[in-house]
């Protein structure tokens, strides 16, 4: 157990938790994994990708950087990408939209979601249509994109 806790740089003390049992102590060390993975974000409104001419990804990397101020690689982290690639999509976001982007929307989507080896897009599409019950029309909206780019991109295999 610490073997794997110093891997990755962190070293715990274990004798200051006491006489707590294995398993104790394992579900300890899932919490401090999980809070890790958290970052404190929570998810990603749907409204960043209203009225801007970025990718899903950018808007999702500019949100992450500038709203969350969370580094290159906890975003990398959190999305299972390589950070070096973030930061140059950060910056192409940044050319394209200087402002803060718009974070008022009521609809978000859990930064986990984003996690797979979809597109950013197909996986937010795929979260709203099965997990908030959404159609299509509905997506399109709220992501301003035309109707038909989202039937397909939920339809891909």
């Amino acid at each position: 157990m610490q073997d794997s806790e110093e891997k990755r740089g962190k070293t715990v003390d274990y004798s200051k938790l006491g006489s707590f049992t294995d398993e104790e102590v394992e579900l300890f060390n899932d919490f401090l994994r999980y809070l890790r993975e958290k970052k404190g974000c929570e998810g990603v409104p749907i409204s960043i990708f209203k009225d801007n001419n970025l990718a899903p990804l950018e808007a999702v990397v500019k949100y992450l950087r500038e709203e969350k101020n969370m580094s290159y690689k906890d975003i990398g982290e959190s999305l299972n990408k390589n950070p070096g690639p973030l930061g140059v999509t950060y910056r192409k976001a940044k050319l394209k939209v200087p402002d803060r982007l718009n974070v008022s929307g009521d609809v978000s989507v859990p930064v986990e979601i984003l996690r797979t080896n979809k597109s950013v897009f197909a996986a937010i599409v795929k979260y709203l249509k099965d997990n908030r019950n959404m159609g299509f029309a509905k997506i399109a909206e709220l992501m301003c994109r035309n109707y038909r780019t989202i039937w397909t991109v939920y339809n891909r295999k």
